[in-house]
C-alpha cells in the first residue's frame, strides 16, 4: 500500500514539475523575445 502511494505521488511530482517546466520555459522565452524586439527597436532608431 504504501508502495502505491509513493509511486502515485512521485508521478504527481513529475507531471507538476515537467507542466512548471513549459510555463517557466514559455514565460522565459517570452521574456527574451520582449528584450529581443526592444533591442531591435532602438537599433532602428538609431540607424534612421
Amino acid at each position: 500500500m504504501n508502495k502505491l502511494v509513493n509511486r502515485r505521488v512521485s508521478r504527481v511530482v513529475v507531471i507538476f514539475a515537467f507542466i512548471g517546466m513549459l510555463v517557466f520555459g514559455i514565460f522565459f522565452a517570452r521574456q527574451t523575445a520582449k528584450m529581443a524586439f526592444s533591442i531591435e527597436e532602438k537599433y532602428y532608431q538609431y540607424y534612421e
